[in-house]
């Protein structure tokens, strides 16, 4: 595959976001804090899912009292990351048009979304965010955020297997650093959305990514399940490399509707 198309599409969208987070950044210090997820970002989804975000993450959140449970006994980066994330998705929910809720977690640590609603939230080193949708429109989806760079040989060596590594062996210097964490952001990505859907617990060499653009994936299972063949079904996502962060994103309307979803 010729890489030269992807670099020249990088090179730009690095351009473009890093103009649209410096605005943000200073709209974040004016004291605006979640702000309607910038168009960049959001464009990896399809119409009907709603996004915020927060780039300031120093001001700290507050949370729900049925949110509190969740980090109880967490430190307080953890607590301060999972209130910037719940702040993210409660401005998302209300511009999903939603009323305000909080939003606890499963015993899966996973969101508990309001019935009729489908989310996902991230977040990484200087930023935040999280994306909505009814359910009935889609039911899985998985948004992802990493910072890059972020991916080192170990940790690819652990979360990719020797087929996803040959890969990428073939691309030098920063493409294929930011693409190891591609690769990564995917693979969590996916992990929300299936988990969404069908309250699976998947883990790193349980399914494979492949690059199949300049701004596509698709994500396969290694083990198919005759009797579920839409539990593995093959899923395409998209990707964006941004200024500082690489952005993920796929989106589905599972057979199975939301009765397979996780519950308390």
């Amino acid at each position: 595959m010729s890489y030269s198309a992807g670099r020249m599409r990088f090179l730009d969208t690095t351009l473009l976001d890093s103009m649209d987070e410096s605005r943000r950044a200073a709209a974040n210090t004016s004291g605006r804090g979640v702000v309607p997820m910038r168009a960049s970002v959001l464009g990896l989804f399809p119409s009907g899912v709603i996004g915020a975000e927060l780039t300031d993450l120093s001001a700290g959140a507050s949370l729900m009292a049925e949110e509190m449970a969740a980090v109880a006994r967490a430190s307080a980066r953890r607590r301060a990351e999972f209130a910037s994330g719940r702040q993210c998705a409660r401005a998302a929910l209300r511009l999903l048009g939603h009323d305000l809720v909080g939003i606890p977690s499963l015993p899966t640590n996973a969101p508990r979304w309001p019935d009729g609603v489908t989310g996902s939230v991230s977040h990484s080193l200087g930023y935040c965010g999280a994306v909505v949708t009814w359910s009935r429109l889609f039911g899985a989806i998985g948004f992802d955020v990493e910072r890059r760079g972020s991916v080192s040989p170990d940790v690819l060596s652990i979360v990719a297997s020797e087929s996803e590594a040959a890969g990428l062996s073939g691309i030098t210097g920063r493409s294929r650093d930011d693409l190891a964490t591609v690769l990564f952001s995917a693979k969590e990505a996916y992990y929300k959305a299936h988990h969404q859907a069908y309250g699976s617990e998947l883990d790193f060499p349980d399914v494979e990514f492949h690059l199949t653009g300049p701004d596509t994936f698709e994500i396969t299972h290694r083990v198919l399940r005759d009797d579920d063949p839409d539990y593995t079904a093959p899923r395409i996502g998209r990707f964006r490399i941004g200024f500082t962060h690489v952005f993920t994103a796929l989106t589905w309307h599972p057979e199975r509707g939301d009765g397979a979803r996780a519950t308390p």
